[in-house]
């Protein structure tokens, strides 16, 4: 897929071209995505996505150049990254396979397939915003709209301290393979 040029949630402009991704374009046997989810009777995409869009992605943006190869929407990176932690995931391939795999998770990123190098490099230059803080106020928002919902995401009743924890082993596994790039490039 090309670069397009999306309004940041909320409609804030950006000069960043992201990969192009759309939800809305994903097919399942003549049905789109979100019927066929809405069918299944899967709704806590919707709220994730919902709740995304009701974020402020300044800070985000502020890090990424308009220049160069266009790169994932951080909204779209954050939802898969939580959707994880909400699973239970928690190293970056196996992230990387939710992506691919999961039709929920395919609504909240918009369809992206990011490589879990490319997910690892993200939560490093954004180590400082996602914060515990952040993730454990989107998470208890997350919580609080899908209410008995969150039984859908595998939760019990320490998600919170459990999805933090998990963000805190993937922060530490992407700054290990960091490391690894690093010192191989030093070794040439």
């Amino acid at each position: 897929a090309g670069p397009v040029q999306p309004k940041a949630p909320g409609g804030v402009e950006t000069a960043i071209r992201f990969v192009e991704a759309d939800a809305r374009r994903i097919m399942l046997g003549g049905m789109r995505l979100d019927e066929h989810l809405k069918a299944m009777g899967i709704v806590w995409p919707f709220t994730v996505a919902r709740l995304l869009g009701e974020q402020d992605w300044s800070v985000f943006l502020a890090k990424l150049s308009p220049n160069g190869r266009p790169p994932y929407a951080p909204w779209a990176m954050v939802g898969l990254v939580m959707a994880g932690l909400l699973k239970g995931v928690n190293t970056l391939r196996a992230l990387e396979e939710l992506a691919r795999s999961d039709l929920g998770v395919m609504w909240v990123t918009g369809g992206i397939c990011p490589d879990h190098s490319v997910i690892g490099r993200f939560l490093l230059l954004h180590a400082e915003t996602l914060s515990e803080s952040f993730f454990a106020g989107l998470t208890g928002s997350v919580l609080k709209a899908t209410g008995s919902d969150a039984a859908l995401l595998g939760l019990d009743g320490t998600v919170i301290a459990a999805a933090v924890a998990r963000l805190g082993t993937l922060k530490a596994e992407a700054l290990a393979a960091a490391l690894k790039e690093a010192e191989a490039k030093a070794a040439e």
